[in-house]
């Protein structure tokens, strides 16, 4: 106990000789850990991120809460609930906020989706007030989930409300929202600020002011080697001047072997050796040009050698079909080569045309499409609820709809026109309900909800299938008998598992014969008891049958 007391003196005096959480450049950094001493093993409550810069990440809602005080505990297994209809959990703080971005901890339910509010009114819900909304698509489980505002919020509550259908229950266990003690920055605030920040760099990003002789964004770049007196553009890293024999804005460039003398140290331009071309001299004639003579002033080629074409003969015409023949001036080609096209056949059929089918040489148009695309080339998607993803140049679906959609495009969801709808079709142009989604049935042109435990059922009073193997009949209303093995049974009531010892029939409610622990029925035993079991064994070894126990005790 005295050296709990003494570590956490010494922590509260360590911190108030220094600024809250602050990093050097160096890397050392205030200590948010449990033992300070000889390494960083956990976090304080309320701390987090890296242990190797001792929890520079602050939970800025820890403990702050009003009331539901368990969602900004920092206590992971505590968690607060609600089943209403839509279900919801409201959190107040003790005072106003601004929030961008929020990490909810909540058990997430297959095909919910959940909207986060920020509110000084607890009761209003607008859509202006939303930070967020997000599903867990198709997965359920216990996850945190980091929502980042549309817009920043300021209010006093946080209100998590889940969607109403199917219903659930919403239950979350802890809210938080992080910020990065001075001289860190990031996700994780395990980044350091930069040497070459001036102050404070930016929490999120690591954006600073830079000191003189640094550059960049993060204030971590030092100016080009080639600037007088290393000085350069903050922002820019742009030299003012450059040092001799060199050019550009950072001095990053010689100049060019093309020269004959040296170069603007500007703008780098010069005079031309022979051989070489451009303002600065730093591009050589086309190797294709005729004695590899050109124009100075734009390197076009007087000549060209044979199989090329173009100003500075720099193209060829091996795209080209046939022998690879093309006009000597144009480049067009005579030919294309299979799966090409255009005046160059420098253009590939759109990887959807049918192959079987190549495409129009001069315009590329797919004569016919892969599954799952239509029109002139095959560049727009079919709806995926088309059957076999076939669709006509409208759009309209070859095959029909998947189970679940109508109409042309089959693009209109069954659930849409009939709640709680699976499958549907068009009855003079009116969507009719053809199968509801469990656990509802179908009555007339509406889905209704099954007897509580069913999972399946056929009509208010017909289960086709119980919750649970523990239960039977009509509404799956009736317990399985207790003898049945393992307490289970089918919907009529048989044990599908067999009997417990001593017991038979289809519910097991029969009792064996006198001496017998397993049997087929009252005159047939499987299995004696006790002093029993070996005359049966001798008995059934000597007739080879299953003989009744009791006639032979």
């Amino acid at each position: 106990m005295m050296s709990i007391a003494f570590l956490l003196i010494f922590q509260v005096f360590f911190v108030s000789k220094v600024i809250h959480g602050q990093c050097t450049s160096n890397g050392t950094c205030v200590c948010h850990c449990g033992n300070c001493t000889s390494g960083c093993d956990a976090c304080l409550p309320g701390w987090s991120g890296s242990i190797i810069n001792h929890c520079q990440k602050s939970n800025t809602f820890y403990d702050k809460a009003s009331e539901n005080t368990t969602l900004l505990d920092g206590d992971f297994d505590t968690y607060v609930e609600d089943n209403s209809i839509p279900p919801y959990i409201r959190v107040e703080f003790q005072t106003i906020f601004e929030l961008r971005q929020v990490d909810v901890t909540l058990e997430l339910a297959e095909k919910i989706m959940y909207t986060v509010y920020v509110k000084s009114d607890p009761y209003r819900r607008s859509e202006s007030i939303i930070c967020s909304s997000f599903t867990s698509g198709y997965v359920s489980m216990k996850k945190t989930v980091t929502v980042t505002c549309n817009t920043p919020l300021q209010g006093k509550f946080i209100e998590i409300v889940a969607s109403s259908l199917p219903r659930t229950t919403l239950k979350v266990f802890e809210i938080e929202r992080f910020e990065c003690s001075n001289g860190t920055y990031g996700e994780n605030c395990s980044g350091i600020c930069s040497a070459g920040c001036n102050k404070q760099c930016d929490k999120e990003t690591g954006d600073c002011v830079c000191k003189i002789g640094y550059w960049g964004r993060f204030c971590n770049r030092t100016c080009p080697l080639h600037c007088i007196k290393n000085l350069c553009d903050s922002n820019t890293g742009d030299c003012y001047s450059c040092n001799n024999g060199y050019y550009g804005v950072k001095c990053q460039d010689r100049c060019a072997v093309g020269c004959l003398e040296s170069c603007n140290m500007a703008s780098g331009l010069c005079f031309c050796k022979p051989g070489f071309y451009s303002a600065n001299c730093s591009l050589q004639c086309q190797s294709n040009c005729a004695q590899n003579e050109c124009l100075q002033e734009t390197g076009h080629c007087s000549r060209c050698e044979n199989g090329w074409f173009g100003v500075k003969c720099e193209s060829n015409c091996s795209r080209c079909g046939g022998n690879s023949s093309c006009d000597i001036k144009t480049g067009d080609c005579y030919l294309c080569s299979v799966g090409y096209f255009g005046n160059s056949c420098n253009k590939k059929c759109n990887e959807f045309c049918d192959s079987s089918k190549p495409c129009n040489k001069i315009t590329g148009k797919c004569q016919n499409c892969k599954p799952g695309r239509y029109g002139e080339y095959c560049t727009e998607f079919c709806s995926r609820t088309c059957k076999n993803l076939k669709c006509f140049s409208n759009q309209s679906c070859v095959n029909g709809c998947e189970d679940g959609f109508f109409g042309s495009h089959c693009d209109s969801p069954c659930s849409a026109a009939v709640p709680s709808c699976n499958q549907c079709e068009l009855v003079n142009n009116v969507p009719v309900c053809q199968r509801c989604a469990d656990p509802l049935y179908l009555d007339g042109s509406a889905c209704f909800e099954c007897p509580d435990y069913c999972s399946s059922c056929s009509s208010s009073v017909k289960c086709l299938e119980c919750k649970t193997k523990r239960f039977y009949g009509d509404t799956c209303n009736l317990t399985c008998n207790k003898d049945c093995l393992n307490r289970t049974c089918d919907i009529t009531g048989h044990c599908v598992h067999g009997c417990d010892d001593g017991k038979y029939g289809s519910r097991c409610d029969q009792d064996c014969p006198s001496g017998c622990r397993t049997c087929h029925n009252s005159s047939v035993c499987f299995e004696g008891e006790n002093g029993h079991e070996k005359l049966c064994n001798k008995c059934s070894r000597r007739k080879k049958l299953i003989l009744n126990c009791k006639s032979y005790t």
